[in-house]
């Protein structure tokens, strides 16, 4: 797997490692050879000492064949194919040099140049298609799509005629070379070995990248030529992965040259012991100080960082992407500066925050004091970067560390990880990387590949955007991916990076994201469908009953007060069959039907004619979209209503049908429904759908604390099966007649669930009392007891995870979750930290499942499952 990443990968890293370094650009201190026919507008220049030998081996790589139609690799396969019928008849045996340049708005081109003992006669190259032309007393020869030319012992081949006219007129001094200190210092490193190499021309590789970067791409890497410097570097292939290391040498006279950063400062804190451990790209320098990195800063900028941050802003900074969900990157950002004196940070931010005034923070989170910098824009540039997309953040203080995020939520999630040790320092991935790189660079840049796809796909053009979607593995390979830069000499540096190819860690259970609230959470979250865009969203209630609506990256698109709390199920629905989506659902007064901006539909909401005990119960028979409503009230009466919300015939109302406490519920045995009704005395009766009486009612002389669930439903026959809050079983058939079993000695009050949790395709009886959650098979057979923690576990319910069936518990007063296998034992990574019954998505986030509980700090949380 290593072999197969050797060349495109060392394309790739840079190209990608360099554009994230100029997305928060920080301005810091600190016969003849091929490669004289590079002319000074190149951006990328190949090298291979034994081309004969290096490169078959590369073509004929399997990994090279899945990228070879794409872009840069198609060009340089076409390239090697084509230059390979010139390679004896010029008797070429020396090294190969290929030029890589834009040439035009959406477009680039390569130039092959290799030393060539001899050339074919001229009516050879004529017998192949070819026709000569002069070019400044050169001979060039043209066809089958290409131009060659034999000069000064060298053989140029580009499938460009401009690009070998310009490589030809570099050679005789017409066009200018790279010439100047920082080529010569690169060429010169470069010289000591033999191995395959690539110089980049860092002032000309905007230019080339934005070829294959989007229009905000183009901007994010125009800023590379503050640089003005070239860079070389060398691969070599080892068992841990794809070694860097090379030169970069800087100029002096630039503004944004790393000649700044000469004078270093000792080892400091970790950053990354603060930051996620979900980080997706980490750019992080240290400098010996902060008035070199200031010079380029808005002035405006520039006035707050004198008044507030330079009595106590650090020698380290860093700006990170923390696991983005979608290219919005700038909501997914983080900012931290080290604090070299703590107590004047505090004291400078509540300052700032409290507009010169008294120390002000927003609110103090289990222990750190958050602030909001309302009014500051760009905030990253105190740091010295030279990007402008933090704005209006929110800051708090950790160990030494000065922290920024863009929400109160987005910060509250930082320190919930910091405080459990979720942090980059502890992950996998990272720690494989940080094994062989230099400890305390100058200039760090970690990449990791699978978190960082929706960035990259922002900033895309569409060939490379097309790559992605088509071949996300292939790069997710390639992980994690790291630069480093530490000071050499005087404008040169050393580049060392590293390639973890072929690793693949799976992290444990961690805490991704949280949404604030009003209040607390009321109801069990719904997952629901954006039909914009067919990706999944939250609906939630909290106790004050707000209805939000939240996307899958943990932002409220919207919020609705109502008059009361949901009750019951919510139901997604179509209700003008055109494939836009509504929520249904009622209150204690009301049925509300609701678009997806949070709006009334048509005449709804609709009053209740009294309060509303069992939720609404919503049928579809025959699935075609025009379905019915039924709603249980305390006086004792159920309601129908058709669609539109007209009263349904028989069911308007079905009088002294008894108080219900649960939503009905709709089943067919053979031709025939039934809408099962369940009273608070016990009573159940089972309707027809014009509401005429099918079973009872039966007066089952107990109490339970959940409906009942239908088994055995072949032909006419079948079963109802619940268990009452003493713990006996109760069936009821198709004739109403009912039988009890009492399968084990229950304590307290007991919560039943009918599901098949061993996959045998029989469904099983699950018990939880006062003590421990005790699970019976269809022959009675105990299959598995587990003893609950304490007697304030208040909510069992069954949750789906693939083809298994678990059970979920919730211990609202300790605020913990628990998730229990069919054998006894706990889920991974479990208790986790949640007040309220969990949802358990598995299609909220594309290959990944998230759990979505609530916490005691008003905030719905979300947990990515191992």
């Amino acid at each position: 797997m290593v072999k197969r990443l050797v060349v495109w990968s060392v394309i790739g890293v840079l190209a990608i490692a360099l554009a994230f370094y100029f997305l928060f650009y920080r301005i810091t201190g600190p016969g003849g050879n091929p490669l004289d026919a590079v002319p000074a507008s190149a951006a990328l220049v190949f090298e291979w000492q034994k081309p004969q030998q290096e490169i078959p081996a590369i073509m004929h790589d399997s990994l090279w064949g899945v990228l070879r139609n794409y872009s840069l690799v198609e060009q340089l396969t076409n390239q090697f194919q084509a230059l390979d019928t010139f390679y004896k008849s010029s008797r070429a045996t020396g090294p190969l040099v290929v030029i890589v340049q834009r040439t035009g708005a959406g477009t680039f081109g390569t130039c092959a140049i290799t030393q060539a003992a001899g050339k074919p006669e001229a009516a050879a190259i004529r017998d192949m298609g070819y026709v000569s032309r002069q070019f400044k007393n050169a001979t060039l020869w043209e066809g089958n799509g290409v131009t060659l030319c034999w000069y000064r012992g060298l053989l140029v081949h580009s499938a460009e005629a401009t690009l070998a006219e310009q490589a030809i007129a570099t050679l005789k001094g017409d066009v200018a070379g790279p010439g100047g200190t920082a080529f010569r210092t690169v060429r010169e490193a470069a010289s000591k070995n033999n191995r395959p190499k690539i110089y980049i021309n860092l002032e000309a590789m905007p230019q080339l990248l934005a070829v294959a970067l989007g229009s905000e791409g183009i901007l994010l890497t125009e800023q590379m030529a503050a640089f003005a410097a070239w860079t070389v570097v060398e691969y070599a292939v080892s068992p841990e992965g794809l070694f860097l290391t090379g030169t970069a040498a800087t100029l002096p006279q630039r503004t944004g040259h790393l000649s700044r950063l000469m004078e270093l400062p000792p080892g400091g804190k970790d950053i990354t012991e603060v930051l996620p451990y979900n980080t997706a790209i980490y750019y992080a320098i240290k400098s010996a100080g902060n008035d070199l990195l200031l010079q380029d800063m808005d002035a405006s900028v520039r006035t707050l960082y004198d008044k507030y941050f330079i009595n106590w802003a650090g020698a380290r900074a860093a700006i990170a992407i923390v696991e983005p969900y979608s290219g919005n990157y700038e909501k997914d950002m983080v900012l931290v500066i080290e604090a070299a004196d703590p107590e004047q940070a505090l004291v400078s931010l509540g300052k700032v925050s409290s507009g010169n005034g008294d120390v002000a923070s927003v609110e103090n989170f289990r222990g750190f004091p958050i602030f909001k910098l309302s009014g500051m824009k760009g905030l990253e540039q105190v740091a010295g970067f030279r990007s402008a997309h933090i704005n209006d953040p929110y800051v708090t203080l950790i160990d030494e560390m000065v922290v920024c995020a863009p929400t109160l939520a987005h910060l509250k999630v930082l320190l919930e990880r910091y405080l459990d040790q979720q942090t980059l320092s502890k992950d996998l991935d990272y720690r494989a990387f940080r094994k062989h790189m230099t400890d305390d660079p100058a200039v760090n840049i970690y990449i990791n590949t699978a978190r960082c796809m929706p960035v990259l796909k922002r900033i895309a053009g569409q060939g490379f955007g097309e790559f992605l979607e088509s071949s996300p593995a292939s790069f997710q390979a390639l992980n994690p991916i790291g630069v480093q830069f530490n000071p050499l000499r005087r404008n040169t540096w050393l580049l060392t990076g590293l390639i973890q190819a072929g690793q693949s860690f799976q992290a444990a259970t961690n805490l991704l994201w949280k949404a604030d609230l009003d209040t607390l959470l009321q109801t069990m979250p719904v997952l629901v469908t954006n039909h914009s865009d067919n990706t999944r969203e939250l609906l939630v209630q909290d106790l004050a009953s707000n209805l939000y609506l939240v996307d899958r990256a943990g932002k409220v698109l919207w919020k609705r007060n109502l008059d009361a709390a949901i009750v019951g199920e919510i139901y997604q629905v179509d209700y003008y069959r055109n494939g836009k989506y509504q929520w249904l659902f009622s209150t204690e007064g009301a049925i509300y039907l609701v678009d997806r901006l949070g709006r009334d539909v048509e005449n709804f909401p609709l009053n209740l004619p009294a309060a509303n005990t069992s939720g609404l119960a919503m049928f579809d028979y025959d699935r075609n979209g025009d379905f019915r409503m039924f709603v249980g009230c305390n006086n004792g009466n159920i309601y129908g209503w058709q669609k539109s919300g007209r009263p349904l015939t028989g069911w308007s109302p079905r009088r002294n049908s008894g108080i219900l406490t649960h939503q009905m519920f709709h089943f067919t045995a053979g031709p025939r429904d039934y809408l099962v009704a369940l009273t608070v005395e016990g009573v159940l009766t089972a309707y027809a759908r014009n509401g005429e009486v099918r079973i009872g009612p039966v007066h089952l002389h107990a109490g339970f604390n959940q409906p009942f669930a239908v088994e055995g439903t072949d032909g006419r026959r079948f079963t109802l099966v619940n268990a009452d809050s003493r713990g006996h079983i109760v069936r009821m058939d198709e004739n109403g007649h009912v039988s009890r079993d009492s399968l084990f000695h229950a304590i307290g009050d007991v919560r039943y669930l009918h599901a098949d949790l061993d996959g045998d395709g029989s469904k099983d009886h699950i018990f939880m009392d006062k003590y421990r959650v005790v699970t019976f098979g269809k022959d009675k057979k105990q299959i598995m007891e587990y003893q609950l923690p304490g007697e304030t576990v208040n909510a069992i319910f069954p949750v789906q995870l693939g083809n298994e069936v678990l059970i979920g518990l919730a211990d609202e007063e300790n605020e913990l979750i628990y998730l229990v296998r069919s054998s006894g034992s706990l889920y991974p990574d479990f208790p986790l930290r949640g007040r309220s019954p969990f949802l358990l998505a598995s299609t909220l986030r594309s290959g990944e499942t998230l759990i979505v509980t609530s916490h005691s700090d008003r905030t719905l949380a979300t947990f990515r499952l191992k």
